[in-house]
């Protein structure tokens, strides 16, 4: 949670304590509200119930923000956030806290300075225990802000449960007494906030995931080596060495594969042939990865490899949603069709046999010069073989160098690659015509999904519709995991592919969703890469596993990533 400034516009229905506090100090689970906006706030809330929330925040810290573009420099940050309901009671408004959300700001972690010896880890830990004790103690609180923040004004902490009225504070800033210094403070209030899209979007699945109990294909087959699908002769097989080509059949073949590779290796290039080969099969892809940059880097393969740009769906630019729509309204209207390229599908097999012939006449001419310098460099030659060197002598004259015959094998492995290229572009054109004219009211039902007004309502509206059906109009998509579930239903088994770039950076939280959508997965990453960090600490992930019961495996849940996990099982 990141909270710089609660007197800013930008956070409505703020409200503060004017008396004494009471939910924490007083140990009063529910509280009234007199909120003079209750009425427009439950209605907000019910119809952003998703995407915001209202949280109830205690000892704010005052300054001047340091940096930045915003001309405001006040910081009035709550040091700790609760979330809370917002009840209706016989016509009254009332609050009721949830102690066990404790979420410390992260605005305030950033803006404060610990003394040498003390660490963030520590100074969350201790503020956790004041809060898991029965009775709250301000004093305590105080005592920890003392010993762990350098320069800390903790004074006014020791009125509390008296608390600054927000005129007193508003006060405090007019005087700019702020500037320069830092000071904490007993006041307490309602902020309304928007979730953070990551947590909102992940914890939405991963709940799903819970309540649904079952598994996809590749999460059902972990450490099984039978294959899912047969592998099918590729058009690509010209385009990639023979590593790179084994992915491939991996990819189509099994439910988890692995794509294993140093920098400069040609990952990034391997995943937009395998994309564009499962697009080829009339299939549906879906890359993730943990940065932008990840698949842009993919798409842009895509596009300067195979010309493929009307099947991407891309949600990693900040308009995506516009984007979006204009698509799905030009597939509607069939103005996004991809013109029909024909092709002669015999001439593949022609051009495959030339290729043939030519390397076989390479390695004939490669092996006649192998042994007439044999022959030329002995030094007891028997007769026989002195005929063999002056017949070989009189061959070679007859041959064409080499490098012709290698410079004729690569003019005909570029008419391949051409003719490749058109083939895609052929069969996908054949297949967009196709499944528009059979799957069009799963394309007409996304775009009102998309034409809602907010989230909720988006996500009602998608729930109606078969995603797997509506993918074969969108077949290709490139998210980062953060927002997969802000357009992508959490559907088991709904695409029919899902590669997860840079999969070392992915945390195992944000990987499982992606994976529950696929019916094949192939994981890619390199082992020498920076891998994934998390700023839990080790305090609150004990918490959590004893809360949950999670058994103890060697596997760190907010640290290691997919790519370790998959190095060990695939």
């Amino acid at each position: 949670m990141y909270v710089d400034n609660v007197l800013a516009q930008k956070f409505r229905f703020k409200w503060f304590v004017r008396t004494q506090e009471q939910l924490l100090s007083h140990n009063q689970p529910i509280i009234p509200y007199f909120n003079k906006k209750n009425d427009e706030l439950s209605k907000d809330l019910q119809i952003h119930r998703l995407e915001k929330a209202l949280y109830y925040g205690y000892v704010f810290l005052l300054g001047e923000r340091k940096g930045g573009f915003s001309k405001d420099k006040r910081l009035c940050a709550p040091l700790l956030l609760y979330p809370v309901t917002h009840e209706l009671i016989d016509d009254t408004y009332y609050l009721r806290v949830n102690r066990s959300g404790l979420i410390i700001n992260r605005f305030v972690l950033q803006s404060i300075s610990f003394k040498e010896g003390k660490s963030k880890d520590q100074f969350i830990e201790a503020l956790e225990a004041i809060n898991d004790e029965d009775d709250f103690s301000t004093f305590k609180l105080k005592r920890v802000l003392e010993e762990f923040v350098v320069n800390a004004d903790c004074e006014e902490l020791s009125i509390a449960p008296e608390v600054w009225k927000v005129d007193q504070v508003k006060e405090y800033f007019k005087a700019g007494k702020h500037k320069d210094t830092q000071k904490f403070i007993p006041a307490a209030g309602t902020v309304y906030v928007k979730k953070a899209d990551s947590s909102l979007m992940i914890s939405e699945d991963l709940k799903r995931l819970r309540n649904n109990g079952d598994f996809s294909i590749p999460l059902a087959k972990l450490g099984s080596d039978e294959t899912v699908k047969p592998c099918d002769a590729s058009a690509f097989e010209h385009l990639l060495n023979a590593d790179q080509f084994q992915a491939l059949k991996n990819s189509m073949q099994f439910a988890n594969s692995l794509m294993i590779g140093p920098p400069g290796t040609g990952k990034s290039y391997t995943i937009s042939c395998i994309a564009a080969n499962a697009l080829l099969n009339n299939e549906s892809v879906l890359v993730v990865g943990k940065t932008d940059q990840a698949v842009n880097v993919i798409k842009d393969l895509l596009r300067k490899e195979f010309k493929i740009t009307r099947q991407v769906t891309q949600t990693t630019s900040a308009n995506y949603k516009y984007v979006l729509k204009n698509k799905v309204r030009r597939l509607l209207t069939n103005v996004d069709l991809e013109p029909i390229r024909y092709t002669d599908v015999k001439q593949k097999e022609v051009l495959n046999q030339r290729i043939f012939s030519a390397q076989e006449k390479f390695e004939n001419i490669v092996e006649k010069e192998l042994r007439l310098t044999e022959l030329q460099f002995s030094e007891d030659r028997s007769f026989y073989e002195g005929l063999q060197k002056w017949f070989w002598e009189i061959q070679h004259k007859r041959l064409l160098p080499a490098y012709k015959v290698m410079a004729d094998c690569r003019d005909l492995e570029a008419q391949l690659e051409r003719f490749t290229r058109d083939y895609i572009k052929h069969k996908y054109s054949l297949n967009q015509r196709k499944n528009l004219r059979d799957y069009r009211q799963e394309l007409l039902l996304f775009n009102d999904a998309l034409l809602a007004g907010n989230f909720s309502t988006y996500k009602k509206k998608i729930a109606e519709l078969d995603f797997s059906k509506l993918l074969k109009n969108l077949p290709l998509w490139l998210v980062t995991l953060n927002k997969l579930n802000s357009v992508i239903p959490c559907v088991k088994n709904a695409f029919d592919l899902v590669i997860i770039d840079e999969a070392t950076q992915c945390d195992l939280a944000s990987a499982i969703p992606a994976i529950y959508r696929a019916k094949r997965v192939v994981v890619v990453g390199d082992p020498n890469q920076l891998g994934h960090y998390s700023f839990l600490s080790k305090f609150q992930q004990k918490q959590f596993r004893e809360k949950h019961q999670w058994p103890m495996t060697p596997y760190s849940i907010t640290e290691t990533a997919v790519f370790s996990i998959s190095t060990s099982i695939f």
